[in-house]
């Protein structure tokens, strides 16, 4: 996931200022709060920040953007496996068991 430059600098605010309110950080950027609420639930959602009722915002990490960026760095070869034929009868365990052995 790419931040933008308007997220980036939520996310240094809240990492050096936190836990910290969305007026708190609107007043940092001279921005209202109105403006910054599509970035805050952006980064909410995307567990870069946390956000508390009457507390504010804290910074959790990026593992998630992380991952996100690892994938988008595979390919379809990457990750592609040979068909394998499961009959209907089987358990969801031997399937799985089928489908990694071969």
């Amino acid at each position: 996931m790419q931040l933008t430059p308007r997220q980036k600098k939520i996310v240094t605010i809240v990492r050096g200022q936190g836990p910290i309110t969305g007026e708190q950080i609107a007043s940092h950027l001279n921005l209202t709060r109105a403006t910054l609420r599509p970035d805050l639930t952006i980064l909410t959602m995307a567990g870069i920040l946390e956000a508390k009722p009457r507390v504010g915002y804290t910074y959790i990490g990026q593992g998630a953007t992380e991952a996100l960026t690892d994938y988008r760095e595979l390919t379809v070869g990457d990750v592609k496996m040979v068909p394998v034929v499961v009959s209907s009868g089987a358990s969801v365990y031997d399937a799985l068991v089928t489908m990694i052995l071969e």
